[in-house]
């Protein structure tokens, strides 16, 4: 399937060291609220997801990024960390086979905005190095509940602004994967809101574009998801668009560079893609918006699938028309 070509956002501050959000610092609190949903976790139990998510966390990342490493000696590029100001850190992917000077690709990790670190999505990393003969740089950016919304998306925000600065004469695209995704299309938001230069192009792989539970069929999922939204929005609103882009209003949509987004059909999240896909169509935006077979989330971490292949191809067509 492919699609071929809100609500009113906030004023924030001018550029500079200021903060992007009038709405203040990121809150460190303590993982104890709710969301008004009679779904979502009672309090103790998001105390006690809380304790278990960060010792799942350390052992599932140390298991990730021993793996990539291992996985970095023969998959045909290099990877140097990096620090982006003065606390932020990224690593930097470099294809081997070579690439363009003035291509990057700023990347966002997936893991429901609890979970995930630049290691655990490499592979995706490469690939798009790869594919599009550019330099990637995948943020690490902070995670919930130690750090809720809107922490990652400031992360995101300084991250863009410190490419800019770094690389003026560069062609920069961003790019993510689920929660990854999610961050990448608020960051448009609010340059569209600032009035911002935008990014050449969005790539969406299975972005999680409307942080609620309407989608989710399996009760399972609609429990994780649940308390996914605990921990990040704390109280928050979902309905805000830098929460949910998907209820993003039409004259910020306007501004999106062109996007491509891919995602299972029979995934969990591939009816907001679409939506989303509609939307930006709507508005005169350049779009490509396609369904692959079968239902894994983020397919494009399992390298050996065909349809892992097609993505990344379809991705490279797509940006070469863009740089």
């Amino acid at each position: 399937m492919e699609i071929s070509c809100g609500s009113e956002l906030r004023q924030g501050k001018p550029a500079g060291e200021q903060l992007l959000f009038p709405f203040g610092p990121p809150r460190y609190v303590q993982h104890d609220e709710t969301l008004d949903d009679p779904n979502a976790p009672h309090e103790e139990e998001a105390k006690v997801f809380g304790r278990g998510l960060r010792c799942t966390r350390r052992i599932l990342h140390c298991c990730f990024s021993t793996f990539s490493r291992m996985a970095m000696l023969g998959d045909g590029a290099t990877t140097t960390s990096t620090r982006m100001g003065s606390n932020l850190d990224a690593l930097m992917i470099v294809p081997k086979s070579g690439y363009e000077d003035n291509r990057i690709i700023m990347y966002l990790h997936g893991g429901g905005h609890i979970m995930g670190t630049p290691w655990v999505n490499r592979s995706i990393a490469v690939n798009l190095a790869k594919t599009c003969r550019a330099r990637v740089f995948s943020l690490s950016y902070r995670l919930a509940p130690e750090n809720p919304f809107p922490a990652a998306l400031e992360d995101t925000c300084k991250t863009w602004r410190w490419l800019r600065q770094q690389y003026p004469d560069a062609s920069i695209a961003i790019g993510g994967a689920s929660a990854g995704g999610n961050l990448c299309f608020a960051l448009l938001i609010v340059l569209a809101q600032r009035k911002e230069q935008q990014p050449i192009a969005c790539i969406g792989l299975s972005p999680w574009l409307k942080l609620d539970q309407t989608e989710f069929r399996r009760d399972g999922i609609k429990k994780l998801a649940a308390r996914q939204l605990v921990s990040y929005c704390q109280g928050h609103p979902v309905s805000d668009p830098l929460v949910s882009p998907l209820l993003a209003s039409d004259d910020a949509i306007k501004s999106f560079p062109p996007v491509i987004m891919h995602a299972s059909e029979q995934e969990f999240l591939a009816g907001s893609m679409i939506a989303m896909g509609k939307r930006c169509s709507d508005n005169g935006v350049k779009v490509e918006a396609e369904l692959f077979p079968g239902s894994t989330h983020v397919f494009q971490q399992t390298q050996r699938l065909q349809q892992t292949k097609d993505s990344f191809a379809k991705i490279g067509i797509f940006l070469s028309h863009l740089w």
